[in-house]
């Protein structure tokens, strides 16, 4: 977090001091290696919505290419670059973020419990939560190793959000719950070619629920 932002002013700084035909080129290079990375996770690994992202970029970038093209120069090559990274930031902010957000499960109970109104003293986790699960439910929820601690909280009209091994034990020793809500998890910030391929993406998945009581 804080040495790429150096790197980046000191490779800035290197445009303007050192304008060779190979920086030129390796930038121009690198610009569009990122630009084919974008369209490739929203054209491939997370299809769903994102053909508008994907027109957008392409024009975008394509656009900007024939400007430098028709009118060569040092302001039209960063330009070039600059806007071809905001078209990038586009299609990353705009359609993969939330994608992979989906497979957050703190943040998707977050939300879900926000929006059903629960409490604090009507939603618990046990043996799962985190950071992301209060933020979006706007409290720090009451957290529980496993299902023996929590048996003794749970009432009538209290959600659970668990994994499924605690979802055993209660359908096992009780109490059992009316409905259990399926969600997945994944651990996006160690992302890892797996989960992008769609092939493989169902494997690294972990089943959590949020149980209605």
């Amino acid at each position: 977090y804080v040495i790429v932002p150096l790197f980046a002013v000191i490779a800035a700084r290197a445009m303007h001091e050192v304008y060779t035909k190979a920086l030129r080129v390796s930038q121009v290079a690198l610009v569009l290696l990122l630009a084919v990375v974008a369209a490739l996770l929203a054209g491939w690994a997370f299809p769903e919505g994102g053909v508008p992202y994907l027109a957008f970029l392409v024009c975008g970038v394509i656009g900007a290419g024939v400007v430098h093209f028709l009118a060569p120069s040092r302001s039209t090559h960063f330009g070039f670059s600059f806007w071809a990274m905001v078209f990038i930031n586009v299609l990353v902010n705009g359609h993969i973020y939330p994608h992979l957000l989906s497979y957050q499960a703190n943040a998707t109970a977050g939300r879900w419990a926000r929006e059903q109104g629960l409490t604090r003293d009507r939603f618990l986790s046990v043996n799962v939560g985190g950071t992301a699960l209060n933020f979006y439910t706007g409290y720090t929820v009451t957290y529980k190793f496993n299902a023996d601690e929590a048996r003794p909280l749970i009432k009538l009209g209290m959600v659970v959000y668990t994994n499924e091994e605690n979802l055993s034990q209660f359908n096992e020793h009780g109490p059992v719950p009316v409905e259990a809500i399926p969600l997945v998890n994944y651990n996006v910030q160690l992302l890892g070619l797996d989960f992008v391929l769609p092939t493989s993406r169902a494997g690294t998945l972990e089943e959590r629920y949020l149980l209605r009581y």
